[in-house]
């Protein structure tokens, strides 16, 4: 959720490149009409749309425009709409994992080259942790002492040791 001195800090950024809107010097005041308008971007986004609106940009851009430039960021990059651990649990379903590491702390399938070995993917348990993403499989890194991490399974935790 954006607060309004986020969108103040963004704000500040146009006006070194755009002149404000006629009649609005109060950048204070602006930031609360645009934080209202633009109530459905988070912080990571708001700072996209001012970075797409100051290189592309001839005026200071309204809020329908930073939303045009989320929405079509949205469109461009489908997969980024999704939280870590929705790509973590995507990536797991897929089964395709020779292919692409894991989403959330890169370990990639190890083993498995006989009929005897069964593969696996080392995970990153500190990576893991601090992502608050859970994983399935063999862990590496340090554990902490009384950790909890959440599971894939969405009902149930995993402690650490």
């Amino acid at each position: 959720m954006m607060t309004e001195p986020d969108v103040l800090s963004g704000l500040r950024e146009l006006a070194v490149v755009f002149k404000p809107p006629n009649g609005t010097s109060d950048l204070v005041r602006l930031a609360g009409v645009y934080r209202r308008a633009l109530s459905r971007m988070d912080d990571a986004e708001f700072t996209r749309a001012i970075a797409v609106c100051i290189e592309t940009g001839r005026f200071w851009p309204r809020p329908a425009q930073l939303l045009e430039a989320v929405d079509q960021h949205r469109r461009d990059h489908p997969r980024s709409n999704l939280s870590l651990r929705d790509r973590y649990l995507r990536w797991q379903s897929c089964g395709d994992w020779g292919n692409d590491p894991c989403p959330v702390c890169g370990a990639t399938v190890e083993g498995g080259d006989d009929m005897t070995k069964r593969p696996h993917i080392y995970h990153d348990h500190q990576i893991h942790y601090e992502a608050g993403v859970g994983y399935a499989g063999p862990r590496t890194g340090p554990v902490g002492k009384n950790k909890q991490m959440l599971s894939t399974s969405p009902t149930s935790t995993v402690k650490a040791t």
